[in-house]
C-alpha cells in the first residue's frame, strides 16, 4: 500500500521539476549570451558600411568642413590595428589622400559595440579609403590596392568572425 497526499507534491517531483527549470535556464542564459555577440557582430559590421557609405556621401555633397591647416578635399575612413575597438571618419584635409595624423579632421571616432574588435585588416595592419568629388574619386590607401577588407570577431568568442571587403569603387561587401 502507497501512501499519497492528496493535497500537495511529493518530494521527487519537486526535486525533477526543479531540475527541469534549472537546466532550462541555463540553456537559455548559454544562447543569450551567444545571441548577443553575433548581433553585437552584425551591428558593428553594418556600422562600418553605413560609415563608409557616410563618407562617400559627405564627399558628393562637398559638405563644408574647418581644416586646422590646409583645405578639404574630401573625405575618407580610417583603421588602425593599434586601435582594435574602433576606426575613424575623417576630412582629407592635407592633399595626400590617406589618413594623417594630426592633419586631417576628425569627423568622428566610431567605436565597435561592446565585446567586437577588429582582429584582420588586409593589405596592412592601417588603412584608408578617402572619396573626392565630384566623380568621386575614390583612393584605397597604402598602395592602392583593388581591396581592402577588416575582418571583426567576438572576444569572447572568436569563432564568430565576419569580413567586409570594400572594393576600389567604395563599395562594401560584408562577407
Amino acid at each position: 500500500m502507497r501512501y499519497t497526499d492528496e493535497r500537495g507534491f511529493t518530494v521527487v517531483e519537486l526535486v525533477v521539476v526543479s531540475s527541469l527549470m534549472i537546466l532550462i535556464t541555463g540553456l537559455l542564459l548559454v544562447n543569450t549570451q551567444s545571441t548577443r555577440g553575433r548581433l553585437a557582430l552584425e551591428r558593428s559590421l553594418h556600422q562600418v558600411a553605413l560609415d563608409v557609405t557616410r563618407a562617400h556621401e559627405l564627399a558628393l555633397r562637398s559638405q563644408a568642413y574647418t581644416c586646422a591647416s590646409g583645405s578639404i578635399t574630401g573625405y575618407g575612413l580610417a583603421v588602425d590595428l593599434a586601435n582594435p575597438g574602433s576606426y575613424i571618419v575623417f576630412a582629407e584635409c592635407n592633399g595626400t589622400n590617406s589618413y594623417e595624423q594630426g592633419s586631417d579632421g576628425i569627423i568622428e571616432t566610431v567605436s565597435l559595440s561592446k565585446g567586437v574588435v577588429i582582429s584582420q585588416t588586409l593589405p596592412s595592419p592601417e588603412w584608408s579609403i578617402v572619396f573626392l568629388p565630384p566623380d568621386p574619386q575614390v583612393f584605397l590607401k597604402p598602395g592602392n590596392p583593388v581591396q581592402v577588407q577588416l575582418s571583426l570577431i567576438v572576444q569572447q568568442d572568436p569563432s564568430f568572425i565576419r569580413t567586409i571587403v570594400i572594393n576600389s569603387r567604395g563599395i562594401a561587401d560584408i562577407q
